[in-house]
């Protein structure tokens, strides 16, 4: 049971009233009149023995009475307990062949805990077939607070990127046990530079960071597995199109373009012009330096600068294309990491990124994972349906008052 007002419990203090009545309550003994009281000695029988309960039956109504309006007044609400003896083990993938977890894991088992994986509808360790990596921790926690089990124990890495959303609780019948997972090291790209060597691009992630270098080698010192990803240089012509205002971002610009060539495996070719010189040059992407609007025959794979405010962001995506919002110079070219920007818009790479996601291995520390600290495990646990029990009281107290009524009215009191 649970009470939402536990102050109203001191009504019952009240009980103490009707079994006062009661107890100072005697019926009217037949009276007797006699001339003279002379010849009657006072007995040594004491006087509350004379005192006793009068009319048990109206005075369990009226204590039954006062308890229920108490109840009601308190806000008395239940539980209906049900499948109290579920218990479930849920891991997530990789988390069996983790040997510090092999005991807990057998010991669990022997215990009558069911083991299941953490993905979506919790299916048994059996039927591995349907594992992913696509996880929300969030929405499972969620999914498993409808779960009515004793009890639940979690195996996780806390992975950063699959925690989304907002923060959640975590239920007293849940405990969650994390563990940094292996660092990792990976592949995302390999780009052909001539016949006989390649640019490889490698990711190491562990639980604080992601990183990623670049490494010249010869192809024949590749793996099958890397050879497989091997990909020609992207040839991008990029024209810079601007007039005489813009000269200093022109060069800004430029300059973001060529650490761009020098750093990531692409080739650029970077012409530039004058607004008022422009003729049919075809180009992969035009940049856009002059308050003037672009000609609508530029409208696809432009970077065109717009005077007006987008927030804080130096480069922007609008419905027809992306746009530069400030005027560059040194400053605000490196704060807001305009190579950076400049590169993910010329050269996405789904396809890495996608690997990169993959494996990043980066985690989040347990107390910035739910939303209230976790309750330590106990002996037990209930999860239970909590019904009203208002309703169930506003009839008891009906019949009650309507049964006392009655015995009151037939026995006059």
């Amino acid at each position: 049971m649970q009470f939402l007002n536990l102050t109203w419990l001191w009504g019952l203090t009240g009980l103490l009233i009707p079994i006062a009545i009661h107890l100072l309550s005697r019926k009217e003994g037949k009276v007797i009149r006699i001339g003279s009281i002379r010849h009657f000695e006072e007995t040594s029988t004491r006087q509350f023995r004379n005192i006793r309960l009068n009319e048990l039956v109206l005075l369990a109504l009226r204590c039954l009475l006062i308890t229920f309006v108490v109840l009601l007044l308190s806000g008395l609400s239940y539980t209906n307990s049900k499948s109290e003896d579920i218990k479930w083990m849920v891991m997530e993938r990789g988390m069996k062949k983790e040997k510090d977890f092999k005991t807990l894991i057998d010991s669990l088992e022997q215990n009558g805990f069911e083991l299941r994986w953490l993905e979506k509808d919790f299916p048994l360790l059996k039927d591995s077939s349907i594992i992913t990596h696509k996880l929300n921790y969030g929405s499972l926690i969620e999914s498993l607070k409808k779960v009515q089990a004793k009890q639940i124990v979690v195996l996780s890495y806390n992975y950063a990127n699959r925690f989304k959303g907002k923060r959640t609780t975590l239920p007293n019948n849940i405990q969650w046990i994390s563990k940094s997972p292996q660092p990792e090291k990976f592949t995302v790209s390999t780009t052909l530079f001539s016949s006989d060597s390649v640019l490889v691009r490698k990711g190491n992630s562990n639980g604080d960071r992601t990183m990623f270098a670049n490494e010249a080698v010869g192809i024949n010192s590749l793996t099958a597995q890397d050879k497989m990803l091997i990909q020609n240089q992207d040839t991008i012509s990029i024209l810079i199109a601007s007039d005489s205002e813009f000269g200093y971002d022109k060069n800004i610009m430029i300059a973001a373009l060529k650490a761009v060539d020098e750093t990531l495996p692409c080739v650029l070719k970077i012409k530039s012009s004058d607004i008022s010189k422009l003729n049919d040059d075809q180009a992969d992407w035009i940049i856009w330096l002059s308050e003037n609007a672009i000609p609508e025959n530029m409208q696809t794979k432009n970077l065109a600068f717009n005077k007006k405010k987008f927030g804080n962001k130096i480069i922007t995506l609008s419905d027809k294309g992306w746009l530069l919002t400030q005027r560059l110079d040194q400053e605000n070219a490196i704060e807001n990491n305009l190579t950076l920007q400049l590169a993910s818009i010329l050269l996405p790479k789904e396809q890495a990124q996608q690997t990169a996601n993959k494996f990043d291995r980066r985690t989040l520390p347990e107390k910035e994972l739910w939303s209230s600290a976790p309750s330590q495990i106990a002996n037990t646990f209930v999860i239970a349906e909590t019904n009203n029990a208002i309703p169930f009281l506003f009839a008891l107290i009906l019949v009650v008052l309507l049964a006392e009524r009655i015995i009151a009215f037939k026995r006059n009191q």
